[in-house]
C-alpha cells in the first residue's frame, strides 16, 4: 500500500487511515479441556480500547466459547476457558471480530488435548 502526499506541509491537513487486522493466533500449539488458552490480535492503525469480541468454534463450526478484549498499542492479548464438552482430539479455532472496524478473521486450528492430571506423587530422601 502506497501513499501519497501532495498536500503543502506548512498547513494542518486531516488524513484518513484504513484500520486493519493483522493477524489472529493462539499463544499455544495445542489446548487443553477445563484450561484456559492464550489468545493474540495484532492490528494496524486501530485506537486504543477498541472493542474485540473472540469466539471459539470447533472444527464442526460449533461456538463452545466466547470472551471479549480490548485493543491497547494496537495489540489485544487475553485467553478463553475451553470447556469440558470439548473432546480430546477435536481441533479449535477462534473468529475475532473488531465491529466497529468491520474487521474480522479467524485464527489457526489447535488441536485439544485432555487436562493435565498429576496424581500420586512421591517424595524420597536423596
Amino acid at each position: 500500500m502506497e501513499l501519497k502526499f501532495t498536500k503543502s506541509s506548512d498547513q494542518k491537513h486531516q488524513i484518513k487511515l484504513d484500520s486493519s487486522l493483522v493477524y489472529a493466533e493462539w499463544t499455544q500449539q495445542t489446548a487443553y479441556y477445563g484450561m484456559a488458552a492464550g489468545i493474540e490480535i495484532g492490528t494496524l492503525c486501530v485506537g486504543d480500547g477498541a472493542p474485540v469480541t473472540i469466539t471459539v468454534k470447533s472444527d464442526k463450526g460449533k461456538t463452545v466459547g466466547k470472551t471479549n478484549g480490548m485493543i491497547v498499542r494496537n495489540r489485544c492479548r487475553t485467553s478463553v476457558q475451553i470447556p469440558d464438552s470439548v473432546k480430546p482430539g477435536e481441533t479449535i479455532y477462534f473468529e475475532a471480530q473488531l465491529s466497529k472496524h468491520g474487521l474480522k478473521t479467524d485464527s489457526f486450528k489447535i488441536i485439544v488435548l485432555p487436562k493435565i492430571k498429576i496424581s500420586d506423587l512421591h517424595w524420597g530422601s536423596a
